[in-house]
């Protein structure tokens, strides 16, 4: 009998949790002080007594009952409405068997108007609150603008866990002393999906149990199942279905912060994002014949207390809500045509996003820049007396912050374009990105300073052909196609220290309005802030090699860091120039530092083996070896792959003996 064994090198980084885990929930009961006395400090620690304190469940504050959020507890302001208690100290005491189980913990916070939050002794949580000490007559910083509607979220250190009790306290402060009310609830969970702010889309990895999907949560001013159901299959996706515990939770974490996905009901409800669950005409009322879209077994079910119920006669659509919370994991059922909903939430089986040309994530160490993209060609990375150098910044430095991720750091150089010095990452000529008739030119920047001008982002011109991508002068940005340009008219780019997500497209296949300029931050989504016009056909080829963060053969630098550099491109139709929907893809992932893994498949056909591989992400190469014992016995595989259909496939003829397969970087 022959083996045939492949193994898989992963280009991501994830860590492995333990399922989420609510160590205090919505709707606890809390022990809270109400007589705006001064607690000091000692009322946050362990071994406080607040045996002699009131306590009632959550929420709990007063004056909220006239919006439709009325309290389940309501605490005391004093009795003088224009002299009203400043702080109300509220403690909650639960019970941790092992915390080393809790890889990483996240607070849940509603607040009105500011409110400060201690785990075991130690702060962990400051919102709408001053810098610095506080005491019991402290003024939240100002209004909360949400009215305490919204929960503000935060991860905080699990190592502040300790075994058998632990304390949570959490002191509200009002904006002025004569406010209307006040808010207070909070949930604590352990081991979390934890999802950046302004994340609209998340894969659930099957290396966390998940199914390898990717979902995105589609804000609206209002639509219903229907139109909702019909924009999930336009965006290459259907309505999201939900078939076990693990997968609502992943879903919820995905909508629960963003505001955009909920609305709050005069019940004092909270509607949240349509899902994929139909009940067909004919269905038993109220919980008959329930299927979601895909065919999936309906076997799993979350339903709040009561529901469904077909309240009116035709509730035959499925949505998330919150009983007399903002947000809420339950669901219930409604009318199709119910058009008051916010947001869907849209499942994807595969990746559906294109493969760049030229992707350089700057995630490495050493001289070269890896190119992820299709074409494979790396850039060599040079400081400004062209000197091949280590420009990749620590680790960190990414524009997510996250562990792994790192930048091209050029913040040694001056000037900010013309008359400055700086470093540049330069990839040879590359036949991939010459002559290319539509185009995306993307990546993230934080620059030190705006002075100066004719900065590069990108470079591949030459004699009045080819593409540039440049910063003429303080914070606009220009496209130019075999030396004519089109910049922006005002300097939307300005932000100096700060993150941001910058991409232009071109497409050459139209003559009008057909250069887009974008803009986005790791924490707001992708947004179109001009189109102009540029009537040029396509970038005319050339044999220079592409420059990013300066230019070749002349001093334009960035000055600052430069992250996830992309190019796409199409040399026959206008699939270069990405939609919206694709840039806010890229930008999700990268605020994610999410990475696709590199998957090797392997079959036998006929005398042949069979491998293939994905042609993007880019820059593996195949090893083999027959003996898994010798680490250096793996050797590359000399054979060149043909893409077909996106994947690179090998034939290679069959070994007598045992032999092995990787991909490796």
């Amino acid at each position: 009998m022959k083996w045939f064994v492949f193994a898989l090198s992963l280009i991501c980084g994830g860590e492995v949790f333990a399922a989420p885990t609510s160590l205090i929930a919505t709707g606890s009961v809390w022990k809270y002080l109400d007589n705006g006395s001064d607690q000091g400090a000692a009322w946050v620690g362990t071994n406080f007594n607040d045996s002699t304190w009131a306590s009632g469940p959550a929420e709990l504050g007063y004056g909220d009952g006239t919006d439709g959020r009325p309290e389940a507890t309501v605490v005391g302001y004093g009795g003088n409405a224009n002299n009203k208690y400043i702080t109300t100290y509220f403690r909650h005491t639960f019970t941790v068997a092992d915390h080393t189980a809790f890889s990483n913990l996240l607070v849940r916070l509603l607040r009105d108007d500011g409110g400060i939050v201690y785990l075991n002794g130690a702060e962990v949580f400051r919102s709408n609150m001053p810098l610095g000490p506080v005491n019991f007559r402290t003024l939240a910083a100002g209004n909360a603008a949400d009215d305490g509607a919204a929960f503000q979220a935060k991860a905080i250190d699990p190592s502040l866990l300790r075994n058998g009790p632990n304390v949570l306290a959490v002191e509200i402060h009002q904006n002025t002393n004569t406010s209307s009310d006040i808010s207070f609830e909070l949930e604590l969970i352990g081991n979390p999906t934890i999802v950046p702010p302004g994340v609209t889309m998340l894969r659930w990895p099957v290396a966390d149990g998940g199914n390898g999907h990717y979902y995105e949560a589609i804000g609206s001013s209002g639509i219903n199942w229907h139109n909702a159901s019909t924009a999930a299959t336009n965006r290459g996706g259907y309505l999201a279905t939900v078939t076990s515990a693990q997968e609502n939770q992943f879903v919820f974490n995905l909508v629960r912060d963003n505001t955009n996905l909920w609305i709050r009901r005069p019940s004092g409800d909270g509607w949240g994002p349509w899902l994929g669950a139909v009940q067909p005409p004919g269905s038993v009322e109220p919980a008959g014949g329930w299927a979601w879209v895909t065919g999936e077994s309906f076997n799993y079910q979350h339903w709040n207390i009561g529901e469904p119920n077909d309240t009116l006669g035709t509730e035959d659509r499925l949505f998330f809500i919150g009983e007399k919370v903002l947000v809420g994991d339950t669901w219930n059922d409604s009318t199709g045509s119910n058009g008051v909903i916010r947001g869907y939430v849209v499942e994807y089986p595969s990746n559906l996003e294109p493969a760049p040309l030229v992707e350089l994530l700057f995630n490495e160490t050493g001289t070269n820049a890896s190119n992820t993209g299709r074409s494979g060609v790396p850039a060599v990375l040079f400081n400004s007396a062209n000197v091949v150098t280590d420009l990749h910044s620590d680790v960190g430095l990414g524009l997510s912050g996250l562990l792994g991720d790192r930048a091209l750091d050029n913040t040694t150089a001056t000037g900010m374009g013309s008359g400055g010095t700086g470093g540049r990452a330069t990839q040879p000529y590359d036949e991939a990105v010459d002559g290319l008739l539509s185009l995306t030119l993307q990546g993230w920047f934080r620059v030190e300073s705006t002075v100066g001008s004719n900065a590069r982002f990108f470079a591949k011109q030459g004699s009045g052909t080819g593409f540039l991508f440049l910063a003429p002068s303080g914070g606009t940005l220009s496209l130019e196609i075999n030396g004519s340009s089109s910049t922006m008219s005002s300097a939307q780019f300005s932000e100096v220290g700060q993150w941001i997500f910058f991409a232009v497209t071109y497409d050459g296949s139209t003559t009008a309005n057909n250069v887009k300029f974008y803009k986005g931050t790791p924490t707001n989504g992708v947004t179109l802030i001009e189109t102009r016009t540029l009537n040029l056909g396509r970038a005319a080829t050339n044999s220079s090699g592409v420059s990013f963060a300066n230019a070749n053969g002349l001093q334009r630098p960035i000055d600052g860091l430069v992250d996830n550099l992309r190019i796409f491109g199409s040399k026959t139709d206008n699939r270069g120039a990405l939609t919206p929907a694709q840039l806010e893809w890229f930008r999700n992932k990268d605020v994610q530092n999410l990475t696709d893994p590199a998957v090797l498949s392997i079959a036998r056909t006929n005398l042949n083996i069979r491998l293939s591989w994905a042609a993007y992400p880019g820059s593996f190469h195949l090893e083999t070896t027959t003996n898994f014992a010798l680490p250096e016995s793996w050797q590359p595989v000399t054979d060149a792959p043909t893409i077909i259909n996106d994947q690179n496939v090998l034939l290679l003829p069959t070994q007598a003996t045992f032999e092995a397969f990787r991909l490796a970087r």
